[in-house]
């Protein structure tokens, strides 16, 4: 049994069918554009469904973030292990010290600056 709130052909993006246990009518179980409770005797969930093609839609753009994500990590090492070795100079002082300092320094600066064009995350898509 469909719920009354659509007209026909109206295709919405996800509906809830009610749990099964709480099915009453031989024409099946109603379904909602909006969420359904779950059963209140024995917990079963209700269900969503999604149309297909925004799953894919949303499974492609997810996809696409996981990528920008992986390199925002990869570049995040980076300049954590530039950062790391310029303390490591200036914590522990050489004779030559300020020649790795300046190298470490550089360093830093380049991977900053290589780092700089990663693909900023979706903010849709942070939790």
């Amino acid at each position: 049994m469909t719920g009354d709130r659509f007209a026909i052909g109206d295709s919405p993006a996800e509906i809830w069918l009610e749990p099964q246990c709480t099915a009453e009518s031989v024409d099946g179980r109603t379904w909602e554009s909006s969420p359904l409770c779950d059963c209140v005797d024995c917990g079963s969930p209700a269900v969503r469904y999604v149309r297909e093609d925004l799953t894919s839609t949303n499974e492609a753009a997810l996809i696409a973030e996981l990528g920008r994500r992986r390199q925002q990590v990869a570049a995040l090492l980076d300049i954590a292990e530039a950062a790391k070795a310029l303390l490591g100079v200036l914590s522990n002082p050489s004779p030559g010290h300020m020649q790795d300092r300046i190298a470490a320094e550089r360093r830093l600066r380049a991977t900053l600056a290589a780092t700089a064009n990663v693909p900023k995350a979706d903010p849709k898509c942070a939790t």
